[in-house]
């Protein structure tokens, strides 16, 4: 080989210093490097120089300064500068010194001061490292020495790392799982921090109602670490079709929308309310969203009742007018003027009663309800009264007639009003007849005392059995009536065409009468009437069967809609349509 390139390749491998990179990832790497860089000796022989050569060139080394005595000296300048850092609290400019001191002359005692600078660093891995090579390093004769240094390594391993983890929301379980299980478990969003040995860890964030999270962490030896999540809530869908269409839904007090609602929504308990123009209110329904299902509800809202306030005021000013007129008859006698005096009082006492007695949001079936008892009581008590009191004869002509004592029956009308109203004041809380309701029990009283003075006036005309065959009447309506309402949902206006459909029936009986028998006054005329009003009734319930059945909701609202769709391919189109509320 030429002289030259020898000479040159002892140059370079002098000259240069390559770090390798595995001894830059170890935890000595300061000096890991500077003991990579190549010595003269080493150089010397790796390289084929002459003997010659290889004296002139140690010569020149040791000539030029590069000596044992002037690393020594360099040695030493560093060591001094790394105390003097080190006690003015500049660690890591110590660290730099002291392996500097360390590559000229490497020497085990430096370990320790690099080890200490690193643990006032608070990175005791790189302690523990410089104290474990510096066990390696210390002589045979020193076991003392590497005894005490053992102790120190155990007791810095032993330091756990602090974890502290703060999520939102606030309030989820911290578990970080090791080798060998649980190692550590606490609480989100604390003070004190989960402590574990170093190593490699699965830290898990769980929360009731979120999505768990899970990663894997490496902590080293006393390190201090904090994480923060922000915690994606679990969701499900929520699904709400109301009728009416236009009602309005909250979802804890806050307004979503009117009459349709889908949304996804976090899971847990809701409380949902509904509410429209005259309609009922439904509020603080129970909902419950599960994780990855849709929970539909279908939610129909009742009409307000109409309030019956007014029917009572008028039905109580008539009364008060009746009570009235009647009462200043009975004490000044058949007197046009007091009689008209005491009707003015009573209507008078009838409407400032009703106006404040009556309350504002009384349900026109519980007002139904109220009239007619007080109707029926003062009806029966009348029929009582005269079938009791009247004392019927027969007159020469061979007819009958019939003495009735007309204040003993006015009396027993007034009580048997008093105690029916007093009944369904009483009853009208647990009963809640609704406004239907009431108007067919209503109507089952009328039509069945109208049956009954028909029934006696087509077959019998002893008035000794008038006030029980009309009483029978009565209360065979009263109880039809209470049947078909418990046995049927009957609206009010149902209820009133039926009642039309009769009337007309009992007129159309009674015309067809004059049509048979002109100008007479026929004693078929009540079974025409009877027959008329039976076949008005069965026909007017016939033709409104289907008066109350629900209805298809129309559509309301009908829109255009542009939205977007993917193909197979991924590629978006457009596509039009139109949407409505159904």
């Amino acid at each position: 080989m030429p002289l030259m390139r020898r000479l040159l390749m002892l140059v370079v491998g002098l000259g240069l210093t390559v770090p390798r990179a595995a001894g830059a990832q170890s935890g000595t790497a300061e000096i890991d490097q500077c003991l990579q860089r190549p010595t003269l000796a080493r150089v010397l022989k790796k390289t084929p120089v002459p003997p010659v050569l290889r004296d002139f060139i140690t010569s020149s080394w040791n000539w030029i300064g590069v000596s044992r005595r002037s690393r020594n000296r360099a040695a030493q300048d560093h060591f001094s500068r790394g105390g003097t850092l080190y006690n003015q609290g500049d660690y890591e400019g110590a660290i730099i010194e002291f392996v500097a001191a360390y590559c000229d002359v490497p020497h085990y005692t430096v370990l320790y001061n690099i080890a200490q600078s690193f643990e006032r660093l608070v990175q005791y891995e790189r302690a523990v490292a410089y104290l474990e090579r510096m066990i390696k390093e210390t002589p045979p004769a020193a076991s003392a020495v590497r005894e005490k240094l053992r102790f120190r390594v155990q007791v810095l391993k032993k330091l756990p790392a602090q974890i502290k983890v703060a999520t939102m929301p606030p309030g989820a379980t911290v578990t970080l799982l090791g080798s060998h299980g649980i190692a550590a478990q606490g609480a989100a969003n604390k003070d004190t921090p989960l402590k574990v040995r170093s190593g490699r860890y699965r830290l898990q964030v769980h929360l009731p109602g979120y999505e768990p999270i899970g990663q894997w962490i490496d902590v080293q030896i006393g390190q201090p670490y904090s994480y923060y999540f922000s915690l994606k809530p679990l969701t499900g869908t929520l699904e709400v079709l109301t009728d009416p269409p236009d009602a309005r839904i909250f979802i804890d007090n806050r307004l979503v929308a009117k009459g349709a609602h889908v949304e996804r929504m976090p899971i847990g308990k809701y409380s949902l309310r509904i509410e429209a123009d005259d309609h009922v209110t439904k509020k603080n329904i129970p909902i419950e969203v599960r994780d990855g299902r849709t929970t539909k509800l279908n939610i129909s809202l009742d009409q307000k009742p109409r309030s019956g306030r007014l029917e009572l005021i008028v039905a109580s000013s008539l009364g008060g007018a009746s009570l009235g007129g009647g009462a200043f008859t009975t004490i000044f006698g058949e007197n046009s003027t007091a009689a008209s005096l005491g009707s003015a009082l009573g209507l008078g006492i009838g409407i400032v009663g009703g106006y404040f007695g009556v309350p504002k949001n009384i349900p026109v079936g519980s007002s139904s309800f109220i009239i007619g008892s007080t109707l029926v009581g003062a009806a029966e008590a009348a029929l009582v009264a005269a079938w009791i009191n009247c004392d019927p004869f027969q007159k020469d002509s061979g007819t009958f007639d019939e003495h009735c004592d007309v204040d003993v029956i006015s009396g027993a009308a007034v009580a048997g009003s008093v105690a029916g109203l007093l009944f369904a004041a009483i009853t009208e809380d647990k009963l809640r007849f609704s406004a239907g309701d009431a108007a067919v029990i209503n109507s089952g009283a009328i039509w069945g005392s109208v049956a009954g003075a028909l029934f006696f006036a087509s077959f019998d005309s002893d008035p000794r059995i008038a006030e029980p065959v009309i009483l029978a009447g009565l209360n065979l309506g009263i109880l039809g009536g209470g049947l078909i309402a418990a046995r049927n949902e009957i609206s009010r206006s149902h209820s009133a065409l039926i009642d039309v459909a009769g009337l007309a029936g009992m007129i159309a009986g009674v015309a067809l009468v004059d049509v048979i028998e002109p100008g007479t006054r026929s004693e078929r005329l009540p079974h025409f009437a009877l027959a008329g009003m039976t076949v008005g009734l069965i026909t007017g319930t016939y033709l409104t069967r289907n008066m109350d059945e629900p209805t298809t909701v129309p559509i309301r609202t009908l829109k255009p809609q542009l939205s977007g769709v993917r193909d197979i391919t991924g590629r978006a189109t457009a596509t039009i349509g139109m949407g409505g509320m159904f």
